[in-house]
């Protein structure tokens, strides 16, 4: 939610409702539409409808395994997460945006399968094949959240401009472990008027070796006499054969104080 206090706005999350997620349907098994269809949804009951029944939603034929009833359902192979739906239609959901899904999913891969598995403990179940099923369901459903939304996006993160100018920067996609390292990075510099949000590029785009999940660059020449309060921007392009969402490009900009560059700006 967005909350307000002296005049400032943050974003403050609540946790509510816990009798009815993963595979709980509160005291009964979760239902198999739950995360597959809305409660309410024309075409699919129209289809059904009008084949007589012949027509079969395809989250009917999941085939969920033998788990203990403490469990109820609550599967990981044939969950898709840009497919999931939650129970009614949400906004927050139908206009997320890649880049929304990005951030989300970085805060996903935080969780390491240690931390899952200490989760999973804290409910305390009194069969050890339950704790062992739901820890390594949340890996994987974990693994595809980050493979599908950490590469929708060029996944460049954490740049920054060290006071002698080296940029170095971060892929979040190779970090969790779902990506390959990029072929390459192409660095396009440009001097940035924050007065009139205009740009004026400079020199001829560099080209950095993707061998590995992090890189660096070095800033031209012509932005290292860059008077103090002024800015300057990167945009950088990914480029790997299997991930065409990479292309796009990632900007970020940098602010010149008499310590150095501050990193002031990121889009994607």
């Amino acid at each position: 939610m967005l909350e307000t206090r002296n005049g400032r706005g943050y974003i403050k999350h609540y946790m509510f409702d816990f009798g009815s997620i993963l595979g709980s349907g509160t005291i009964f098994a979760q239902r198999r539409r739950a995360g597959n269809e809305y409660i309410f949804e024309l075409q699919p009951g129209w289809r059904t409808l009008a084949t007589l029944g012949l027509y079969l939603r395809p989250w009917l034929l999941v085939d969920y395994p033998d788990v203990p009833p403490s469990i109820g359902r609550f599967e990981g192979d044939a969950f898709e997460p840009a497919r999931w739906k939650p129970e009614y239609r949400n906004p927050a959901f139908e206009n997320m945006r890649p880049d929304d899904a990005f951030w989300a999913a970085r805060i996903v891969a935080k969780f390491s399968n240690e931390r899952i598995a200490a989760i999973v403990g804290k409910a305390r179940y009194s069969d050890p094949r339950a704790s062992a099923y739901l820890t390594e369901t949340l890996i994987k459903r974990r693994d595809k959240v980050l493979r599908t939304w950490l590469n929708g996006v060029n996944p460049v993160v954490d740049a920054d401009l060290s006071a002698s100018g080296e940029l170095t920067f971060a892929n979040a996609a190779v970090a969790a472990g779902v990506a390959e390292p990029a072929a390459r990075y192409d660095l396009q510099w440009f001097r940035y008027d924050n007065a009139t949000d205009s740009e004026t590029p400079l020199a001829e785009p560099a080209i950095v070796d993707g061998a590995s999940g992090a890189a660096s660059s070095s800033l031209p020449a012509a932005l290292l006499t860059t008077a103090a309060g002024n800015y300057i921007g990167v945009r950088i392009t990914t480029r790997h054969p299997s991930h065409p969402a990479w292309a796009r490009p990632a900007t970020f900009f940098f602010r010149r104080s008499a310590d150095g560059w501050s990193t002031v700006g990121a889009e994607r």
